[in-house]
């Protein structure tokens, strides 16, 4: 992954892009782990903003397979007992990735 996030400031700096970098594995209160990268480019037409998601390999699989659709009921709950269900779901879905993911499993 650090190779992937160094090659991207590579090119950002080549082509003179603008780039903000969310640092979501830090963020345990929405359950949700990431590192997101805005970038911003110029065209004749005006500026264009698009999204880079960096994820590990188990990170993802989860992400998709599983904390995406627990996500999906979050957004649209406006009961916080269900927010907060959901946010540590997927806190602890995220954590045993990282864990798979840095050789707690094999």
């Amino acid at each position: 992954m650090q190779e992937a996030v160094v090659r991207l400031g590579e090119i950002a700096r080549e082509k003179e892009w603008k780039v903000e970098i969310e640092n979501k594995f830090g963020d345990q209160k929405k359950g949700y782990v990431g590192l997101h990268f805005n970038i911003g480019y110029q065209t004749p037409e005006g500026m264009i903003v698009t999204e880079v998601q960096i994820h590990t390999k188990r990170n993802l699989e989860v992400k998709e397979a599983l904390a995406h659709p627990i996500y999906e009921q979050v957004r649209v709950s406006r009961d916080q007992s269900v927010i907060d269900q959901g946010n540590n779901a997927n806190t602890i879905l995220f954590a045993a990735a990282m864990i798979a993911d840095l050789g707690g499993e094999k």
